[in-house]
């Protein structure tokens, strides 16, 4: 075993909503390699066995867990935050005043809290927004679906 840090360990996702939106989220859980995932208990179990995943906290919408999600998010080591599509406003609204140097989201009506938005395609899966957010926090080179494989230097 390694110590040294993995690559995105200052990475937080923050997964709102249930398993729905949680499996909608597996390609950015699997692409920020040791990122700390908050998710709600209903969430959870579909982390269990991703070896990307470094820590898991559950958390609900209350106002107590919410606050504890605040103080880690503000003390701990996390230098960006990705907010999985589709974003709730109350988690949107809790990175922002968490004061994270990087908040990953895809672009709507609350790109305000973001400090980097990826562009949204009208009709897009959210599947596939959220395979563009992993291309984004990942900070490595990924393919668009459909082209050939090619070798990256």
């Amino acid at each position: 075993m390694s110590t040294a840090p993995r690559p995105s360990s200052g990475v937080a996702i923050l997964l709102g909503g249930g398993v729905r939106e949680a499996l909608m989220a597996q390609p950015l859980l699997r692409a920020c390699e040791g990122a700390t995932v908050f998710a709600s208990g209903d969430a959870v179990g579909t982390l269990l066995g991703l070896p990307s995943v470094g820590r898991a906290f559950v958390f609900d919408d209350s106002p107590g867990e919410l606050l504890r999600v605040f103080r880690r998010l503000r003390g701990g080591s996390i230098g960006t935050v990705v907010v999985p599509f589709p974003a709730r406003f109350l988690h949107l609204a809790l990175t922002y005043f968490a004061g994270v140097p990087r908040r990953l989201m895809v672009a709507g009506a609350n790109d305000w809290a973001a400090t980097e938005r990826l562009t949204a395609v009208r009709g897009m899966h959210p599947v596939e927004a959220n395979w563009r957010l992993a291309a984004a926090a990942g900070n490595r080179p990924v393919l668009g679906p459909g082209d050939a494989p090619t070798l990256h230097p």
